[in-house]
């Protein structure tokens, strides 16, 4: 019932339904192995091709780093080519100075047709998630069968799958406009609720290859929409009593 009447409140001006809100990124020290520094949102990572899992940040606006297709100015993508991205995560290729927190040479994974993946577990359940890519590649891997696809949870349950081959274009439900290449950068528009059927609170975006994953927003129920929704399970109850 209660999954049922957060997402009727969709229907809801956005201002009432949900509050916007974002990773910032830019709050990490590039390199920093990212888990628990954020709150309500927990980071992991699983890299089959290490023996470790670490999601790290790395800056886009540092100069001769471990990999310059992670670097702006950028070479295309939906967005203008100087977009200031700031701090994006990547899947850790190496784990050199890990020992205090903060990888010396970030790097991101770059093995195909498995990379790794990035997972979000959120606290509470999400009505939409947003996010930018770059330097995905492909587009051999653009399959949920394996290599570049986002996966959406409610709980263990999967809702849907979403290859990044549906992000290209401006057709579908996932159409981002999406222009995949070295060095490029991709806004992805944001994956409903209504889109999914059902709210979610946990997000894993694999990579076929290298690639990284910035600018993440997400909407949570607000707390005039949790009043109401609050509302609404006091009038269910009392019609139920009524009625017994």
């Amino acid at each position: 019932m209660l999954k049922r009447l957060l997402l009727a409140s969709l229907a809801l001006p956005l201002s009432v339904s949900a509050a916007p809100l974002s990773m910032d990124l830019d709050a990490l020290s590039h390199g920093e192995i990212v888990n628990d520094q954020f709150d309500g949102v927990t980071v992991s990572g699983t890299n089959p091709n290490r023996g470790f899992d670490y999601v790290a940040a790395f800056d886009t606006n540092k100069d001769a780093t471990r990999d310059p297709d992670l670097e702006s100015p950028w070479s295309g993508g939906n967005l203008p080519t100087d977009t200031d991205l700031g701090n994006i995560l990547i899947i850790a290729e190496n784990n050199v100075g890990a020992d205090d927190g903060v990888l010396d040479l970030p790097d991101d994974e770059g093995t195909r047709p498995n990379a790794g993946t990035i997972s979000f577990a959120f606290d509470v359940d999400l009505f939409s998630f947003s996010f930018v890519l770059v330097d995905i590649e492909g587009p051999s891997e653009y399959g949920i069968d394996g290599g570049f696809f986002a996966s959406f949870y409610d709980g263990d349950t999967l809702l849907e799958s979403v290859g990044f081959g549906a992000l290209v274009g401006n057709t579908g439900p996932y159409g981002s406009n999406a222009v995949f290449g070295d060095n490029t950068i991709n806004q992805i528009n944001p994956i409903t609720a209504s889109l999914l059927g059902t709210t979610f609170d946990r997000v894993d975006v694999t990579f076929g290859g290298s690639g990284a994953i910035g600018g993440i927003q997400y909407q949570v129920p607000a707390p005039a929409t949790l009043a109401l929704l609050g509302l609404g399970l006091v009038g269910v109850a009392l019609r139920k009593r009524r009625t017994n």
